[in-house]
């Protein structure tokens, strides 16, 4: 996974040094699988500046280098999650299945809870008519972020359903849900996802 992870992590500027460090050194060495890790990353960077489409484009083309294959539902996910900002939802929904079918087909299920949990903030985006299959949807991924021990993907889920069950009426619900996987953490409380989940539960209390 390498230098994917300050991306799990949502880290922009690590992502923007570990890219910048990485591309010139995996183009001059010829290392395809380090070069599209680069240039995925300048294309999720492309889109968190606000250029949706031109990220989205870019993105997609390191992740068509048969190198990514490995790491190919992650990739989608992220691509995904632009396509949803973008409000671009059947092309998300239409990753997020092809991200589906490459874990089924026998690629790495870590990423398998965010896809899951995707899934559900885009029911959500669609129509809030569909609240509760998207609070299924997000039971759902925190049941497989535990199963597989994945912290961070397991608080991203349960940020996702206190965020729901809050905007409910369900505060006291949503709070007891999150609390104690935010408890949890030890270190990395200056992560994004641990960031939102403490202004989440602050507005919960």
């Amino acid at each position: 996974m390498g230098s994917l992870t300050f991306l799990l992590l949502h880290d922009v500027e690590e992502c923007r040094v570990v890219a910048d460090e990485l591309y010139p050194f995996a183009e001059r060495n010829k290392f395809s699988w380090p070069l599209a890790q680069a240039r995925f990353l300048r294309g999720w960077l492309t889109s968190q500046q606000g250029d949706l489409a031109a990220g989205i484009e870019q993105m997609r083309k390191a992740m068509d280098d048969p190198s990514s294959a490995v790491m190919r539902p992650m990739l989608l996910t992220y691509i995904a999650e632009q396509q949803l900002r973008a409000e671009h939802f059947a092309d998300a929904i239409g990753t997020l299945k092809q991200a589906a079918e490459e874990v089924r087909a026998g690629a790495s299920r870590f990423y398998e809870p965010e896809i899951v949990r995707l899934g559900g903030e885009i029911l959500l985006a669609q129509s809030a008519a569909n609240a509760a299959q998207a609070e299924s949807v997000f039971r759902q991924a925190i049941a497989l972020a535990t199963e597989q021990s994945c912290r961070m993907l397991e608080m991203r889920s349960a940020v996702s359903l206190a965020r729901l069950l809050g905007s409910d009426g369900r505060k006291s619900e949503a709070r007891d849900l999150l609390a104690p996987i935010y408890g949890a953490f030890t270190e990395g409380f200056g992560r994004v996802d641990l960031q939102t989940a403490k202004t989440l539960l602050a507005g919960l209390s």
